[in-house]
């Protein structure tokens, strides 16, 4: 899955250069090499390239001053491998990125289309969906009214006006939060491992203060530093339905309602095979009672 940071300056009258620090967690996670966004609000540099390479040399040179920096790595798994795709899509006044998924009705693919993970049905990807779903409240700041039935993951939507309201939701995986030289981290995943030796100027991250924000929606306001609205979203057991019939592979999750599954119903599912046509086709199958 993509891999989705903000980086936060802290201190009012100190600039940081952290081009070391992004380039270190660039190298750790740029097997997602699908596209990567970049967004520094210090000199509102505003980057979606498919050219990692150059994207590499953008990093060296970031300074932030007191704001934040937004950076997403895509792997892609619905629509094309594209500029179009990469992370980082103003939703109106926002800059928004996810890491995760987001099932909003049934998905079809065909197998031939699998290894480009392109969609049939239409080519933005999952994540693009659930922002252009929830632009309004997103704009509004109403995290209340987000809906996050059918979403899975972390997703960061900051602003690129002079807001100082950034939006930052979880559900069913964790944000990681670092503190560190000035700095506050949110990550989608651990950088305990990003290390760099200290004689070389370096960072390790393994014995930083950190915390975790799970199943939770926040309002943060990153010029007062803290939360200004935060709501809880209740962790869901999901139910997945695969199909294979034919040449055709249909992948739907079921409903999310925003409340909790009850476990019973992890155990409606069975993988049933039988034989047809002299081969043998099987299948998990959701037994309804019916």
């Amino acid at each position: 899955m993509c891999y989705n940071v903000i980086i936060l300056n802290t201190d009012k009258s100190k600039t940081q250069n952290i081009g070391e620090l992004l380039t270190y967690i660039f190298e750790s996670y740029r097997y997602n090499h699908d596209g990567a966004f970049i967004y520094n609000s210090t000199n509102r540099q505003y980057v979606r390239t498919l050219n990692y390479e150059e994207f590499k040399q953008i990093l060296r040179n970031q300074v932030l001053g007191y704001g934040y920096v937004h950076m997403h790595l895509r792997l892609a798994s619905h629509g094309s491998i594209n500029e179009s795709n990469i992370h980082g899509w103003e939703i109106g006044g926002y800059l928004c990125s996810h890491n995760g998924s987001y099932f909003n009705g049934s998905m079809s693919y065909l197998p031939s289309q699998l290894p480009s993970r392109q969609l049939v049905s239409n080519d933005n990807t999952d994540s693009y969906q659930f922002f252009m779903t929830n632009k309004s409240e997103i704009n509004q700041g109403k995290i209340s009214k987000i809906n996050v039935n059918g979403f899975f993951g972390v997703a960061f939507c900051t602003p690129k006006n002079n807001d100082s309201k950034m939006i930052l939701i979880s559900k069913n995986k964790s944000i990681k939060v670092y503190k560190y030289h000035g700095l506050l981290i949110f990550s989608n995943e651990p950088l305990d491992f990003v290390y760099r030796p200290i004689e070389f100027g370096g960072f390790k991250f393994d014995n930083v203060v950190k915390s975790e924000v799970e199943n939770e929606i926040l309002l943060y306001d990153f010029k007062k530093l803290k939360v200004v609205k935060r709501r809880k979203v209740h962790e869901i057991k999901y139910n997945y339905y695969y199909p294979f019939y034919g040449d055709n592979i249909y992948y739907k999750s079921t409903s999310d309602k925003d409340k909790d599954i009850d476990t019973n119903d992890l155990e409606n599912f069975s993988y049933r095979c039988k034989e047809v046509n002299g081969e043998l086709e099987c299948r998990w199958e959701f037994d309804s009672g019916d």
